[in-house]
């Protein structure tokens, strides 16, 4: 048996022993948090896969909604076979311009472009340039991010009515 005489105390680091203590209970309650965070994410996943499932042509017009809203040019564009080629070909080139700094408000302060356009040009790009033509694609584009919402959506459009035609398995 012991006793409260037989324990030592002295040697006991107390600010290691408290910033462990919260420690172990600042990562039991993160990952309480993270796991209800988690959860309640893939309840809402499989009721809106349930409900696409019951109701797969209102889902399939609302993928494709969100899609024409993103990005209305891609819509006609991806109603032909050979669009939705050609626009899945550019969109890494899409990303490569927005990357270089050539975006749709201009070149974009800091990037790549703008140090290029300073050393090369100046105020002073010529026409039909390299350049030129470069910020005129960069300016007309739509963004990378609608471009990928767009393609996503339709993506899923063609997941739900796939799905609904019997084109794979359910």
């Amino acid at each position: 048996m012991f006793s409260p005489r037989d324990i030592d105390l002295q040697d006991v680091d107390w600010s290691k022993l408290s910033a462990n203590v919260m420690s172990h209970i600042l990562r039991s309650h993160c990952a309480k948090l993270w796991g209800s965070i988690l959860s309640s994410g893939l309840f809402a996943l499989t009721e809106v896969n349930n409900w696409s499932i019951r109701h797969p042509y209102k889902s399939a017009g609302a993928l494709l909604l969100i899609s024409a809203f993103e990005n209305p040019a891609m819509l006609l564009t991806l109603l032909q076979l050979t669009g939705t080629t050609m626009s899945l070909c550019f969109l890494p080139v899409r990303l490569i311009i927005w990357h270089l700094g050539f975006g749709s408000r201009g070149v974009e302060k800091g990037s790549f472009a703008s140090r290029y356009q300073s050393r090369h040009y100046g105020g002073n790009v010529p026409r039909g340039s390299g350049f030129a033509k470069l910020q005129s694609y960069g300016a007309t584009m739509p963004t990378v991010t609608s471009t990928l919402v767009s393609l996503l959506s339709y993506a899923g459009a063609v997941i739900v009515l796939g799905r609904e035609w019997g084109w794979w398995l359910q």
